[in-house]
């Protein structure tokens, strides 16, 4: 990838190959997309339709508080 400045940036995508409606992603994930596409400055409707997934809570509360903890300062 090429960045606005000209630079070489290295990027990384993540695709599903099989893909399963009933599964949904924990609360935590979707707060790291939303805080990546707040960051990115991507539009206000992408940001919203993020901010509006179905999500459930993880039972692993440690894992929860550890993947929420990089946004504590």
């Amino acid at each position: 990838l090429t960045s606005i400045d000209g630079q070489s940036k290295v990027g990384y995508l993540y695709s599903a190959t099989h893909i399963n409606d009933a599964l949904l992603p924990f609360s935590w994930y979707v707060h790291h997309v939303l805080s990546g596409a707040l960051d990115a400055g991507l539009p206000n409707t992408y940001v919203k339709q993020i901010a509006t997934v179905d999500m459930i809570e993880d039972s692993d509360q440690k894992r929860d508080l550890l993947e929420r903890s990089i946004y504590q300062n």
